[in-house]
């Protein structure tokens, strides 16, 4: 995270082909439940933040 940072990732899930695998709620709680060395800002980014300040959806 030092060289790129959450500002500038995006999550995505592939839908829908992600579905053979997992639901997309159990993909959601896989970045959440092993990505111990994200805090809470950085997930908030990853799962939507970043789309939000690119897309400019927060104005």
């Amino acid at each position: 995270m030092e060289k790129i940072g959450s500002d500038r990732l995006l999550w995505g899930t592939d839908m829908p082909f992600q579905n053979r695998f997992c639901i997309y709620r159990q993909s959601r709680r896989w970045i959440e439940a092993h990505c111990d060395f994200l805090d809470a800002g950085n997930i908030a980014d990853i799962m939507g933040g970043t789309a939000a300040r690119v897309l400019d959806l927060n104005s």
